[in-house]
């Protein structure tokens, strides 16, 4: 006898019984322990290679988390904002994935005032893989277009500093006013975990 000429009340416990047995077969694998440095991390500080003026008020430092944090602009980018959160997936069922928002620069030339909004390194992110044991991220480029990276930046290594603390080094285009030019500045971010 065919399945589809069985009747509805013994379809629905056999469609609970096949549901049932693959979730419990997903549920037992072993391969899906969650990294351990999975979560969501917030930008603590953002050192850029040189002094720059990130926001037109005529000073200039490295440190560009403050810069940017006191744009012209009326819509400041908010670093403590959980969508500013770099977020290091999966967790479960899910690729390892790395989210990193960045700020990145959009210029009103009539005022000479600049906005940081936010946008994701590589435009999607990145793959990576986690050695628990040396506590080491290894970046997966296997899909990254050299284009994107140029575009909206690049993610060019990511360190355990300690427990909870994440280093990152980036590169990325912003406009320098007190060059009055686009720059490519090498940026260290340090991310502490965001407790859930």
């Amino acid at each position: 006898m065919k399945i589809s000429k069985l009747h509805p009340h013994i379809l629905l416990p056999i469609y609970s019984l096949v549901f049932l047995a693959m979730l419990l077969a997903t549920a037992c694998k072993k391969d899906e322990k969650m990294p351990s440095i999975a979560g969501y991390y917030r930008m603590e500080s953002l050192e850029a290679d040189r002094q720059v003026d990130l926001n037109n008020d005529g000073n200039v430092s490295t440190n560009a988390m403050e810069q940017i944090s006191q744009s012209t602009i009326n819509t400041q980018y908010n670093f403590n904002h959980p969508h500013s959160y770099l977020e290091i997936r999966p967790m479960r069922h899910n690729t390892q994935r790395l989210s990193v928002p960045f700020p990145d620069p959009r210029m009103t030339w009539d005022n000479g005032a600049v906005t940081y909004l936010r946008n994701g390194l590589n435009g999607i992110g990145y793959g990576y893989s986690y050695d628990e044991k040396n506590k080491v991220v290894h970046l997966d480029r296997t899909n990254v277009e050299q284009q994107n990276e140029e575009l909206w930046g690049k993610l060019e290594d990511i360190k355990v500093v300690e427990k909870d603390t994440l280093e990152l080094l980036v590169s990325k285009n912003y406009y320098d006013f007190r060059t009055a030019s686009w720059i490519k500045l090498q940026l260290v971010g340090i991310y502490a975990r965001v407790k859930n």
